[in-house]
């Protein structure tokens, strides 16, 4: 296993590969761009040849930056993905949910919308519409399961402030319809 982390001070994307007894080797830096700012990092094989890519959000230019891994801890820069509008990602998540059998991204962004990006063999997206909500506080993805038992991927979002619990229920051609399992005015931590 390899870490791959975020370093907010000084906007850098860090690899460390695992030599399978416990330490790791400094591979460097992904990535250090001046006025980048990246919020979260991802890692999945996005172009399904065989090897591990890295994906990391970039807060201020609104994109993912997808790194494609060669597999043996080195990457190439591929191009930007361009998350759409003055909106801010802030997290994402991973999975096939248009059962087409390329990975999707999932994105949360600061204020009160979610989207869509459906991938693509060569590793290319396609947004979705905005889901957008009232309120305008963080969302975070509890979970992606099948909740219904209906075969298709479900989503599970919390939201702080005021504190709500969505369900966006998947068709298993990305589409997705919402319904609210839980909310109340009180205010907290979501995990």
């Amino acid at each position: 296993m390899d870490i791959v982390f975020i370093e907010d001070l000084t906007d850098t994307i860090y690899l460390f590969t695992g030599v399978g007894n416990g330490s790791f080797l400094n591979n460097g830096i992904i990535l250090a761009e001046s006025d980048s700012y990246p919020t979260a990092v991802g890692v999945h094989d996005f172009n399904n040849d065989g090897y591990e890519d890295i994906a990391a959000i970039d807060m201020i230019y609104r994109n993912i930056a997808l790194y494609l891994g060669y597999g043996n801890g080195s990457f190439r820069r591929s191009e930007n993905i361009f998350t759409g509008g003055a909106l801010y990602p802030d997290q994402m998540s991973f999975a096939d949910f248009n059962n087409d059998n390329f990975l999707d991204i999932f994105i949360t962004y600061s204020g009160n919308e979610l989207r869509f990006l459906l991938g693509y063999c060569n590793s290319t997206f396609t947004r979705k519409d905005l889901i957008r909500y009232n309120g305008s506080y963080e969302n975070v993805v509890i979970s992606i399961n099948d909740l219904n038992k209906d075969g298709h991927l479900d989503i599970t979002i919390g939201r702080i402030s005021p504190y709500d619990i969505y369900i966006l229920y998947g068709d298993g051609y990305g589409n997705f319809w919402t319904q609210i399992a839980f909310s109340t005015s009180v205010q907290g931590n979501l995990t």
